[in-house]
């Protein structure tokens, strides 16, 4: 393979259609270089053509061949300009020329206009998505991602969240975004001009179509004066929107946190109640249903059969509410606010970002507007979209079953899990829904077909694949977000309170009683008493043996 058409030694003996794509990106890079030169920014030139030489050499590791003056062939800055009228950055034609991606990469460097940078980058972030070269080698899609954030120039505010998102739709590995992902606004974002939107509805904005990052770490400072925060009912926590809801996170996470690390079926269902609050919504029912509380506070609607099993989160909210209610709290939020803190207790959940001020209604949700677990795939498929919410957004959103133990879709299997691992936010329910499982994790039909379904099967192997972990999150977090504002028809107003959260858990877990839970699942024998314990989050050594010590002296009584 030649970096240029002369026959200079720098040869590669590959052949097929691998060597046919490396060619058509040399071919790319040497007019980059072309291109770049002509610009008239020779200062900037020669860190392009050492960029250029550490990609070519990266991508073409057996050439090690250097781009040379006497390579490039003539070009003209005119040539760039139609270029980019051409691929204009929503195209797919992007998927044919990645040469104005590059180019851009290289203005980045050296053009100290924000305009520009933040242009460049929302570009190089499509460039990740759906350029395919990227599934032939990830190569430059590391060498890439490695240099931007390495880079300590381009260094303007929201850089952090913006390179964020870009290592999240690297890992993807070509995917990104398509017509399965969810990309359209809801509430008062869809009618609000741009001129009009404060912070947090810019923010939420570019997060319901596709952009900034859902996941983020802020939070109160934990040392020095600064951290410690103002007490319950003074007028400083009064002035602080979130300082009332840390005091509340603190509460919550000692109920969703169990012994052995885990999260408890409290955690579990405040997330399942979050869902069925915001879920009570979709796009024929205007100001009616969604995020307003009406789950708790409407008595009709906590008495429907598709939310039996809450009654428990319910009652706990409803105690954690009464308590916070003087401080000026709403139910809505506390239901969402719940559902974020859960989420994050969980084992290797990620930090939703999070927002408080939805208005509360005591006017249950329509009827029929919640899945069942039952339904088909095009059924769920159809449902979720009226909510905005599209097949890919479906897919992460039903991962929160990963942590889940039904009880009443098949009582004589009360307890079961829904994959290996309960009460931890991992994606072994993706592999394990797709393939084998242990005897006694529970699989729902709903979850089964989606599976199956084209819309939806890439995605939900991408989820079980390699990345998986940090795909799934990001998506999780994105798709929730929306799903928690849908029927809010004031976002431009809320206050993001992510900084409440609890932190993290960390990046690995590894339970206590693994190799106990193992043997349990391999079985189907009824000992209830460890589903019990494992939903209270609690660590199980030893309660099979005690159960068989047991089971051996009743035995040994009746011989």
């Amino acid at each position: 393979m030649h970096l240029s058409g002369s026959d200079d030694g720098c040869v590669d003996t590959r052949h097929g259609e691998t060597d046919i794509h490396r060619r058509g990106v040399s071919e790319e890079l040497i007019g980059i270089s072309t291109w770049y030169q002509s610009a008239h920014r020779p200062l900037c030139f020669l860190l392009v053509n050492a960029s250029l030489t550490a990609v070519a050499t990266t991508v073409f590791p057996r050439s090690g061949c250097p781009i040379t003056d006497d390579m490039i062939p003539r070009s003209t800055l005119q040539g760039f300009v139609e270029a980019e009228q051409k691929y204009t950055w929503w195209r797919s034609d992007w998927i044919n020329s990645p040469s104005s991606a590059f180019k851009l990469i290289i203005l980045s460097f050296c053009d100290s206009s924000i305009h520009t940078i933040y242009t460049t980058l929302y570009q190089l972030l499509f460039f990740f998505q759906v350029h395919n070269y990227f599934k032939l080698t990830m190569r430059v899609s590391t060498f890439l991602t490695t240099a931007l954030a390495a880079t300590p120039v381009i260094a303007y505010p929201g850089m952090k969240n913006t390179f964020a998102e870009i290592r999240s739709r690297a890992d993807k590995d070509g995917n990104g975004a398509d017509d399965g992902d969810s990309n359209e606004l809801i509430g008062d974002l869809i009618t609000l001009d741009d001129s009009k939107l404060t912070a947090v509805g810019s923010s939420v904005k570019k997060l319901l179509t596709g952009f900034d990052n859902p996941e983020s770490d802020d939070a109160y400072p934990t040392v020095g004066r600064s951290g410690t925060l103002a007490p319950k009912g003074s007028a400083a926590c009064a002035a602080d929107t979130c300082c009332i809801w840390k005091y509340i996170a603190n509460d919550l996470q000692g109920t969703f946190r169990g012994r052995s690390g885990r999260c408890t079926d409290f955690a579990r269902a405040a997330v399942r109640l979050g869902f069925h609050d915001a879920g009570g919504w979709s796009k024929g029912t205007g100001n009616l249903g969604g995020a307003d509380g009406s789950i708790i506070l409407a008595s009709e609607e906590i008495a429907r059969g598709e939310n039996h099993g809450l009654e428990e989160i319910i009652a706990q909210t409803q105690v954690w509410f009464d308590r916070y209610k003087q401080f000026g709290i709403g139910m809505a939020d506390l239901i969402q606010f719940s559902a974020t803190v859960a989420t994050v207790v969980c084992p290797l959940g990620p930090r939703i970002r999070t927002y408080v001020g939805r208005k509360d209604s005591s006017v249950p949700a329509p009827l029929n507007l919640l899945p069942p677990v039952t339904g088909s795939a095009d059924f769920l498929i159809e449902l979720f979209e009226n909510k905005t919410i599209k097949p890919h957004g479906l897919t992460a959103l039903i991962g929160a079953h990963t942590t889940s133990q039904q009880r009443f879709v098949d009582p004589s299997r009360a307890g079961d899990p829904q994959d290996s691992t309960p009460g931890v936010w991992d994606v072994k329910f993706y592999k394990e829904t797709l393939g084998s499982a242990p005897a006694r994790v529970f699989k729902f039909a709903s979850d089964v077909v989606l599976a199956k379904d084209s819309r939806i099967s890439s995605e939900f192997q991408a989820f079980a694949g390699q990345g998986g972990q940090s795909h799934w999150n990001q998506d999780y977090a994105r798709e929730y977000i929306r799903l928690s504002l849908l029927g809010v028809f004031n976002i431009n107003d809320l206050t993001e309170c992510t900084k409440a959260l609890p932190p993290r858990t960390g990046s690995t877990f590894n339970a206590p009683d693994q190799a106990v839970l193992d043997k349990w699942l391999a079985t189907k024998d009824r000992l209830n008493n460890i589903a019990d314990q494992l939903r209270n989050g609690g660590d199980i050594n030893g309660m099979i043996a005690s159960v068989m010590s047991w089971l051996k002296g009743v035995f040994h009584f009746r011989w």
